[in-house]
């Protein structure tokens, strides 16, 4: 069985591939692929033969993996399964749409169960390839998917006009909690496996959640992931200066010594997320 991982960060690649191996030690995992350009770049050139499940995240570094599938005509070739932070606004769409989606942090028997429904479908298809009365160009025709990615997308923007983003948190010191509004967040930072919330007043407080959790979280028309480290609020961004390579640095008001660097490819969506 080859399986091709779609994930931009590292550590979530290592433990998926770990928990892959737990299932079945011989299958035989490529990846990762971390970016829109190379999703759509791998996929545009393999055919159905070169993987049979795909595990895609949804957030890259450069945007979303939907926008990779969207250059692949008509769509992936091959059962894709979805491993992502997001939370629940976008679980009953996939669920109607999709082969599996499964939520960080990933249950070994979530995995187990949706590997094995690809399994079958992917069974499936080699008998229908198999059967006598399939001609030789219907056999050699692509797998079509059982995905409808257009109503897919249709039901998340109808999701997303439902969801409730978080307002506050709610973090834990000597004496007792602290609750931290959203509002009141600059930016956010993630170092060393700690994630820092810095605010406009120049305080910071740790929270216990990823970078990738936060991000599902919080309203994308006031917070922007700039990179793998940083979020930034609308509310903080003084300036934009050019970067070499066509990269953009960001300038913060209340923080003038945090280099926070735009790759190239994200400071096309960074001056849209602004400019409006």
């Amino acid at each position: 069985m080859k399986i091709l991982i779609i994930e931009d960060e590292e550590r979530s690649f290592m433990r998926l591939k770990r928990l892959l191996l737990n299932i079945d030690e011989t299958f035989d995992i490529s990846g990762p692929i971390a970016s829109v350009s190379e999703v759509a770049e791998s996929l545009a050139h393999a055919s159905r033969l070169d993987y049979d499940i795909v595990f895609a995240d949804i957030r890259l570094e450069d945007g979303e993996v939907f926008d990779a599938f969207l250059q692949v005509a008509p769509c992936p070739q091959v059962p894709v399964i979805f491993t992502t932070a997001y939370n629940e606004y976008a679980l009953e769409a996939f669920r109607s749409n999709g082969i599996a989606y499964i939520l960080k942090p990933i249950v070994p028997q979530e995995l187990e169960e949706a590997v094995d429904k690809a399994m079958c479908l992917i069974k499936g298809t080699k008998g229908d390839l198999q059967n006598d009365s399939t001609t030789e160009a219907e056999a050699n025709a692509p797998a079509g998917m059982p995905v409808d990615y257009a109503g897919l997308f249709a039901s998340l923007g109808l999701h997303r006009k439902q969801q409730s983003y978080r307002k506050h948190f709610l973090v834990q010191n000597n004496d007792g909690y602290t609750v931290l509004n959203v509002q009141d967040i600059s930016h956010i930072a993630t170092e060393n496996g700690i994630t820092r919330t810095y605010l406009h007043n120049g305080r910071s407080m740790a929270v216990a959640y990823s970078l990738n959790d936060i991000e599902a979280q919080l309203d994308p028309a006031r917070f922007f992931r700039a990179n793998r480290q940083y979020i930034i609020g609308i509310d903080s961004i003084e300036r934009l200066s050019f970067h070499f390579n066509y990269k953009l640095s960001i300038h913060l008001k209340t923080y003038p010594d945090v280099n926070i660097i735009v790759s190239k490819e994200k400071t096309a969506l960074l001056k849209e997320w602004i400019d409006r």
